[in-house]
């Protein structure tokens, strides 16, 4: 249900500048082996893609409850300096938290890397592709612009594992 509204509507308004989510927080002890992080929230993508591209060793543990932790399907980085620096910084621009925490988790775990990822381009621009590029940058995913040119040459599976096209993403291996 709804209500049609056609009359303007009066009020002390104010545009916003910009919006931002709440920060984060990194929280646990002093030096922990490493950090759980949600991946409930779509910016803990940003989070993970930031932490790859640093060299973090980042992994998904088989065992996805943790416990108290951020709950099931938690994303395990392994601890350091340049870690924590990150976490900080990501907390405080894309509101993601992580907890700290004295000891790996056990048992089996898939270790996440970043993707090769291809965008099919044309010159002059396409909507599409320009969505799916936006979506990209969004959540901090590296990726290659790919032209006819590249895709007539061969060889675009050893270049990619993903080739993005204007309606949907092929799989290559």
């Amino acid at each position: 249900a709804f209500d049609r509204i056609l009359d303007p509507i009066e009020g002390a308004f104010a545009p916003i500048a910009a919006a931002a989510p709440p920060p984060g927080k990194v929280t646990g002890g002093p030096n922990p082996a490493g950090y759980l992080i949600g991946h409930h929230q779509n910016d803990a993508s940003a989070v993970v893609n930031e932490l790859l591209a640093a060299g973090a060793d980042v992994a998904w543990p088989g065992d996805r409850t943790l416990g108290s932790h951020p709950g099931r399907g938690a994303i395990y980085v392994a601890g350091g300096r340049r870690t924590a620096d990150i976490l900080e910084r990501m907390a405080a621009s894309r509101g993601v938290s992580a907890i700290g925490i004295a000891t790996p988790p056990g048992g089996p775990a898939l270790r996440l890397r970043p993707v090769r990822i291809g965008l099919w381009g044309r010159y002059g621009g396409a909507a599409r592709s320009g969505w799916v590029r936006w979506i990209l940058e969004r959540y901090a995913f590296r990726f290659e612009l790919v032209y006819p040119q590249t895709l007539d040459a061969g060889g675009i599976g050893e270049r990619f594992d993903v080739l993005a096209r204007i309606r949907r993403l092929v799989q290559q291996c």
